[in-house]
């Protein structure tokens, strides 16, 4: 039989080694422990790869017109289309019936009073060695309107009269062609007046007769 004392050495001694043992021989944890994986550097082959955002620094502007260099094509100008129109009727500016008409050289017609001055004027300056060749005379009301939508009036920087008031229509007028014979608008400054007529400016190529 054991005696208390026995009892209480021999419950000392077990709780002497079992610190003992608990001291030499770590507990094994029961936490589980956390696995970690390297760090992935290239995108996974099935990963979409993401664009870098667009910025206004990498955004190139050596092909980049300014809105304020950009100019508009230029569009030709055009001859100012008359803004007035004379009517006439018949035997009037433009109108001139047949009666009223002379033939002073082959497809040119004046009154017959301007296209008896222009032949003494022409004869006058063929002694004097000038050729005076007409390049138009009388003109019709309609020609008048294509001339000036094409070159423009004459108020206005153009060459053409206002239709149903230019000298052609009356028949009082001659386009001579100076250009091709030398010498001509010279001899006509001196003497176009002696055969009544008349230079206008800008035109050295028209002249028109006064009295007719």
């Amino acid at each position: 039989m054991i005696t208390f004392e026995a009892f209480l050495k021999e419950a000392s001694f077990n709780v002497a080694a079992s610190t003992s043992r608990n001291t030499r021989l770590p507990q094994k944890s029961t936490t589980p422990v956390a696995q970690t994986f390297p760090v992935q550097t290239t995108p996974h082959p099935l990963q979409p790869i993401v664009p870098p955002a667009v910025t206004q620094q990498n955004i190139p502007t050596s092909n980049i017109v300014p809105a304020t260099q950009a100019q508009p094509a230029a569009v030709p100008a055009q001859p100012a289309a008359p803004t007035t129109i004379a009517k006439t009727a018949p035997g009037q500016n433009g109108r001139l019936t047949a009666g009223q008409l002379a033939q002073v050289e082959p497809g040119h017609f004046l009154t017959p009073t301007a296209a008896n001055s222009f032949q003494q004027m022409k004869a006058a300056a063929a002694k004097d060695g000038v050729n005076l060749n007409i390049n138009n005379a009388y003109r019709s009301y309609e020609n008048q309107v294509k001339m000036a939508n094409q070159y423009g009036l004459y108020s206005k920087g153009g060459k053409a009269a206002v239709p149903g008031t230019s000298n052609h229509g009356l028949g009082k007028a001659v386009d001579l062609n100076v250009k091709a014979n030398p010498g001509s608008f010279e001899w006509l400054k001196s003497n176009a007046s002696k055969y009544s007529f008349y230079n206008i400016p800008r035109e050295p190529w028209h002249w028109e007769v006064r009295t007719a």
